[in-house]
């Protein structure tokens, strides 16, 4: 009896070595991630293999680099800061600040780079209010920029009024977003002449006049109804092409429903 309660505890004594000697082993490994974690650490935040030497932008066609440069301080970045340093969101928000930018997404590309992605709002039209501005397809108001002479087609649209506008606010005005989707509806119907319109007038009962660059031609919309005559216009050019020439035309009104009203230059004999 003795002797079993002697093994008994032998074993027991064995077991509890086993577990100090698993604890001490578990303690010493622990102790060794927590110096190589601590180590790893240090050597990000201390080393250059991870400061920043380029800061990559695209998705700009109509921003330089040193419009962003006045956003964020590329330059000082690229000289002083380590990529884990970067506070992506502070930079975001003033990015998204610029009227022109719809969205910017910043990351970091491993070992040395930030990459700037921007989606930018690209002007269809120029709106004359207090001044002349452009705006966006969804009615987002910019401001002109100098020396960007690609958005010299944009026609214009006037007839419209807004009280304080606001550069990079959306304007919620009824006239100027339908107006602005009868833009699209015209480059869909009509795309060969979408560089042709000079100006989208709304008179004071809302109705739609456009007057094209070629020779001035008037064409009156009305107040709806737009595809079933951007339709029409569509078939009447082609057959008044094969014809006679477009610049013969002054006049077009496409609001009686089976006809097209035209006025045409007067020839002398």
């Amino acid at each position: 009896m003795k002797e079993k309660k002697r093994r008994r505890f032998s074993r027991k004594i064995r077991q509890i070595g086993r577990r100090v000697a698993t604890g001490v082993k578990l303690l010493c490994a622990i102790s060794i991630l927590a110096v190589l974690v601590a180590g790893i650490r240090y050597w990000l935040q201390n080393s250059d293999v991870f400061r920043i030497t380029q800061v990559e932008i695209t998705g700009a066609s109509i921003l330089t680099e040193d419009d962003i440069s006045d956003l964020i301080p590329i330059h000082e970045i690229e000289q002083n800061q380590r990529i884990f340093d970067i506070d992506v969101e502070s930079y975001k928000k003033k990015i998204e600040a610029h009227p022109y930018i719809a969205f910017a997404s910043l990351g970091r590309k491993f070992p040395k780079t930030l990459k700037i992605e921007l989606s930018e709002r690209i002007p269809v039209a120029y709106l004359i209010l207090d001044k002349i501005y452009l705006v966006d397809k969804e009615g987002y108001l910019l401001p002109k920029i100098t020396g960007k002479e690609k958005f010299a087609d944009c026609p214009v649209i006037t007839g419209i009024t807004v009280s304080k506008p606001i550069l990079g606010s959306q304007i919620q005005n009824e006239r100027l977003l339908n107006g602005l989707s009868f833009l699209q509806k015209f480059e869909v119907y009509l795309p060969d002449f979408k560089n042709e319109i000079s100006e989208i007038h709304y008179n004071k009962n809302g109705e739609i006049t456009m007057f094209m660059s070629e020779n001035g031609v008037k064409i009156e919309f009305g107040l709806d109804d737009f595809e079933r005559k951007l339709l029409k216009l569509r078939y009447f050019i082609t057959h008044y092409e094969s014809n006679y020439r477009l610049n013969n035309l002054l006049y077009i009104n496409l609001n009686y429903r089976d006809q097209v009203i035209i006025k045409e230059v007067e020839i002398s004999q």
